[in-house]
């Protein structure tokens, strides 16, 4: 008798029940508040040469894996964002994880609210030459799994289902990304005396993406 009760509950339960999970695949435009700056300095006592742009409209892309019980939820993705400028670039992967909310599971066009940490690494590249005399390159300016390349994400937006198990999102993502990187440049004969260059920025990207998921 237990076991017909629960099967006429599963049967009796609204289209809108939740299942095991979401898997999204997201993408679209990043919008990029901040500056990217670049300087060079031979000694100590020489004057330092360097030059600051602002950043362009870029892109992401990403992967994101979610399960849910009625209103809250959480998520776990993988992400990349590309954030130009004018004679250089900042590229970071991040993964992190995300504490999801609905305030309204059973509405057809459901929105939600995310927050989380994430770590990322950074490849930045600017060639301010003749203002910042070199062409710097960084790779390291965060590692996996290095405190110091600890951000976070928030996000703001709205899913819904398309048909059956097909889902489509729309949301906006803010992260921060922070970069503050000075080194000896190295070479064949060594580094000059005490030449010193450096990358700098406090970007945040504002990500607008859309995506397809399907609920399993």
């Amino acid at each position: 008798m237990p076991s017909l009760l629960l099967a006429l509950l599963t049967l009796a339960a609204p289209a809108y029940a939740e299942r095991h999970g979401e898997l999204w695949l997201l993408g679209g435009p990043v919008f990029t508040q901040g500056k990217l700056s670049a300087f060079t300095q031979q000694t100590a006592a020489s004057p330092r040469l360097g030059d600051s742009r602002p950043f362009g409209v870029g892109g992401t892309a990403g992967a994101r894996l979610e399960t849910w019980a009625a209103r809250w939820g959480v998520g776990f993705e993988l992400a990349y964002l590309d954030m130009p400028v004018e004679g250089g670039w900042i590229k970071a992967g991040t993964a992190g994880a995300l504490l999801l909310f609905r305030p309204a599971p059973g509405w057809r066009w459901q929105p939600y609210a995310g927050l989380g940490p994430s770590f990322y690494v950074l490849e930045a590249l600017a060639d301010y030459r003749p203002p910042a005399a070199d062409r710097l390159h960084k790779w390291d300016a965060g590692e996996w799994g290095d405190p110091s390349s600890l951000t976070f994400d928030l996000r703001l937006g709205v899913k819904g289902r398309l048909r059956g198990r097909l889902l489509a999102l729309l949301e906006g993502r803010v992260t921060y990304l922070p970069l503050d990187e000075s080194w000896t440049p190295g070479g064949f004969l060594g580094p000059p005396q005490r030449h010193r260059v450096g990358l700098s920025a406090e970007a945040v990207p504002l990500a607008l993406q859309a995506g397809l998921g399907w609920e399993f």
